[in-house]
């Protein structure tokens, strides 16, 4: 699609040192998008998110948006609405259930006390910038509905924000959603319309500077 995509390694992930904590993962993804925003200044830059990355994703244009500096467009790929039903939704959590609030202060609770919180469903409501959620419907690690929760707290603050269900015989699961055949167009989509968008955006701004200066 002729797009650079910059993909890196948190502090504390893959080839990456230092301990990772949700403030220096925040702090890496604005590294890496000032990096972007100085090496092409005039061009389109969206953010990508995937799984535990749309946590990360979600704060972050968050933060963007209260700045007056979103990308043109967010995507977050088999989101969660926050880390508490991530956590208690997750596969290997579904045995230890059964003790209730046991679980809570066992499980949550440490990842509330690692920094770990990933609000997203709060996060959302910030967003300055259309977003698109796409979702399999049988995922496997993130339930859809996760995602349909996510995509509800966006509206219910008037987000500019689009839902997409890949069917369950697609096979897609949690990490080949961009193996649906028509993945490409759906993107190619998104994109576009986020050009209008930031395009309009820009010549709104303009007339009203026009309006202020006479």
């Amino acid at each position: 699609m002729n797009f650079h995509v910059l993909s890196i390694d948190y502090r504390g992930y893959g080839d990456s040192s230092g301990t990772s904590s949700e403030d220096g993962l925040i702090e890496d993804a604005h590294f890496i998008y000032n990096y972007a925003r100085e090496k092409a200044p005039n061009k389109p830059i969206y953010v990508w998110g995937h799984s535990m990355g749309t946590g990360v994703s979600a704060r972050f244009v968050a933060e963007l948006s209260d700045k007056g500096m979103a990308p043109w467009g967010t995507i977050l790929e088999s989101p969660f609405n926050n880390i508490y039903d991530a956590v208690k939704n997750h596969p290997f959590a579904k045995p230890w259930l059964f003790w209730g609030k046991w679980f809570d202060k066992l499980m949550i609770d440490r990842w509330y006390a690692s920094g770990l919180k990933m609000e997203s469903d709060k996060s959302i409501q910030r967003f300055k910038c259309p977003v698109l959620i796409l979702h399999a419907a049988d995922d496997h690690i993130i339930p859809i509905n996760l995602g349909e929760k996510l995509s509800e707290s966006a509206k219910k603050a008037d987000i500019d924000v689009k839902f997409i269900e890949f069917e369950a015989n697609l096979g897609l699961r949690h990490k080949w959603i961009h193996r649906a055949p028509h993945f490409i167009s759906i993107i190619t989509e998104f994109f576009d319309y986020c050009e209008k968008h930031a395009k309009g955006k820009i010549a709104h701004n303009r007339q009203q500077e026009v309006h202020i200066d006479h």
